[in-house]
């Protein structure tokens, strides 16, 4: 968000906010930045009205291995902690919750433990990353709440668009897509605006 490109996540969020005047919230990753950094761009956003934020540990660039550094951001917990102690109650937070479990974490529960370090941490609310089961989300809604984390939890729910952009997602976030939705994209994969369809279709059932 630090760049003045028009292209910069702050600059969108900026004109949504006040040019359209729509709530937004900033993504915001703490990867190999500073304290100073972070600091600097938490203080631009204030400037700009903007109050919304999501707390993002975020990737090593070129798709680098994690290291963790000392005295540096390793984790959104560090992030959340870092708002609440320069700017209180300014921002509303919100974190991430994975209905799969982290792909950095080998343990689904452990993950679920680190998620409520987050919220402990003084995350306001969780948003899901996407799932292709209802199945999913509710178990890590009730696995959540077994564990205390008590804040309003959204679930992340991302239609279809097209095979493409179907693939790309699942590579990036390292999700395996159910066979039951290969098996009814396959045959349409060629046919952006049946996969649309069908992918409109399945986020309604979901949400019902």
């Amino acid at each position: 968000p630090g760049g003045d490109q028009e292209t910069s996540s702050m600059a969108i969020a900026n004109a949504a906010l006040n040019f359209c005047g729509l709530d937004t919230m900033l993504h915001l990753t703490c990867a190999q930045q500073t304290k100073a950094e972070i600091t600097k761009h938490l203080t631009k956003a204030k400037a700009l009205g903007i109050k919304n934020i999501l707390a993002l540990r975020g990737d090593p660039p070129d798709g680098n291995e994690w290291k963790v550094e000392e005295n540096d951001f390793n984790y959104g917990t560090d992030l959340v902690k870092h708002i609440r102690a320069e700017f209180g109650d300014y921002f509303t937070i919100c974190v991430a919750g994975y209905p799969h479990g982290h792909p950095d974490c080998t343990d689904y529960y452990e993950d679920i433990i680190h998620l409520k370090e987050k919220v402990d941490a003084g995350a306001d609310f969780i948003i899901t990353q996407l799932f292709f089961e209802s199945k999913t989300f509710l178990k890590f809604y009730r696995d959540c709440r077994e564990v205390g984390i008590e804040v309003p939890i959204i679930p992340g729910i991302l239609p279809i668009q097209g095979y493409q952009s179907l693939r790309h997602l699942t590579k990036l976030s390292k999700l395996e897509v159910p066979q039951v939705i290969k098996d009814a994209i396959m045959p349409i994969k060629d046919d952006d605006i049946a996969v649309r369809n069908y992918g409109v279709q399945l986020a309604v059932k979901m949400c019902k």
